[in-house]
């Protein structure tokens, strides 16, 4: 038995419950991480995609 559980996420805190976890049991502590750290890179993958798709390409390799 535990007398507490932490979840990083809301996400996980319902799929801990859905498993049968005692929604009191848990505490959430988000990661850390804000969404808005990520908009360069969201508005740089539109600008990609745009750029993609003008030039005709719909398909990319990875380098190594």
């Amino acid at each position: 038995m535990f007398d507490k559980v932490v979840a990083i996420s809301d996400w996980e805190k319902n799929e801990l419950v859905f498993h049968g976890v005692n929604p009191a049991l848990i505490t959430v502590i988000k990661n850390g991480i804000e969404g808005e750290a990520f908009s360069e890179v969201k508005k740089a993958s539109r600008e990609i995609k745009a750029r993609v798709k003008k030039n005709g390409f719909t398909k990319y390799t990875r380098r190594n």
